[in-house]
């Protein structure tokens, strides 16, 4: 406090220095120095005039663009090598993609063909160079992009996990949020965007709306309200999840009659799972606290048994299974004497929003 008071008192000695010396000159200087005062002044207050005038100024910059509109649906998965979303690794400098496609470029794809096209008028590219004209195929060049179709799912599943539509589950819910749209597309274009994710007019079998060639099926596009594309990540914390799984265990089990006495249950179960070690290099170690809130094992020989088994949102069920190390307790494997147990296949059979 005392420093700012040190400096202000300054500054105002300064300030009383600088008007005396002002009315020292204007009382003792002749009309020609005050005039090159007055005139050092003025030009002082007044911009730089430019040498010469720009021979072509710039026209006025004007835009528009169509204010964003959303869809929302449910999708499923039928792929073990399909990701939600493009899947980049890094290896030697170079970002090499995983998996064949994506559910994201699926839908954005399908939803991209109904509405005409994302109009691309306002990008503006590095190259300076502006495209008038955009399709799916384009590879994006560095710039800034204001049209675009924007996926958003409620939660993912890993790449080798199916989204499957079974009980009656209805798939995973996603929106996409569509900026610059050339046109909002009516009942006819729904439809059209529909069959084309689905690449046919008809639902596939085995809990899949369609047959995309990466797997990738949609139910009913609706137009939806801008909330849902916010409140979609807060339904995520709160859904059941059902999932099915085929599983091997190292201890020979003796029939179905040990899997209900040790594993199958209608009431809930705590359990407690720290950071998965296959996660652990990018997500922070602590204990997370879950609940099975049903499961049921069933027999298929002495090392296989499918499982089936109901989670609230956040549980690694690879995890419950294989105990990863003693990190997820109680799991499938200390449930069946602590022998080795692991997940071969693990399907993803529908939600409880």
């Amino acid at each position: 406090m005392s420093t700012v008071l040190c400096e202000t008192h300054d500054f105002f000695l300064t300030c009383n220095a600088v008007h005396v010396w002002f009315d020292t000159i204007l009382r003792n200087s002749d009309t020609s120095v005050l005039e090159k005062l007055a005139s050092w002044f003025e030009s002082s207050l007044s911009p730089p005039s430019p040498s010469t005038p720009p021979l072509n100024p710039p026209p006025p910059l004007s835009a528009c663009w169509r204010t964003p509109f959303y869809l929302h649906g449910k999708y499923t998965k039928l792929r073990r090598d399909c990701p939600q979303t493009p899947f980049l690794v890094r290896e030697k400098g170079v970002n090499i993609r995983k998996g064949i496609g994506s559910v994201e470029d699926a839908i954005t794809a399908g939803v991209t063909k109904a509405i005409g096209s994302i109009m691309s008028c306002n990008d503006f590219h590095f190259d300076n160079k502006i495209t008038t004209t955009t399709t799916t195929t384009d590879l994006p060049k560095p710039g800034i992009f204001y049209g675009k179709c924007k996926f958003h799912g409620s939660g993912r599943e890993d790449m080798d996990v199916r989204m499957l539509n079974l009980e009656g589950k209805g798939g995973r819910p996603f929106c996409c949020e569509i900026i610059d749209g050339q046109c909002v597309p009516d009942a006819p274009g729904l439809l059209l965007a529909k069959n084309s994710i689905n690449n046919s007019s008809k639902e596939s079998d085995f809990g899949s709306y369609g047959s995309h060639v990466s797997g990738v099926g949609v139910n009913n596009l609706e137009l939806t309200i801008s909330k849902t594309f916010s409140s979609l990540q807060a339904e995520t914390e709160d859904k059941v999840k059902h999932y099915v799984c085929v599983c091997w265990s190292e201890k020979p089990i003796a029939n179905q009659g040990e899997l209900d006495r040790l594993v199958t249950t209608t009431k809930p179960t705590p359990i407690s799972q720290k950071t998965p070690i296959r996660v652990l290099h990018r997500r922070t170690n602590t204990a997370r606290d879950r609940i099975v809130t049903k499961m049921r094992a069933v027999f298929i020989n002495e090392h296989w048994f499918h499982l089936f088994l109901c989670t609230n949102a956040g549980t690694y069920v690879k995890e419950f299974v294989t105990g990863d190390l003693n990190r997820t307790t109680p799991s499938i494997s200390s449930m069946l004497g602590g022998g080795k147990v692991d997940i071969l296949q693990l399907d993803c059979s529908g939600l409880d929003m």
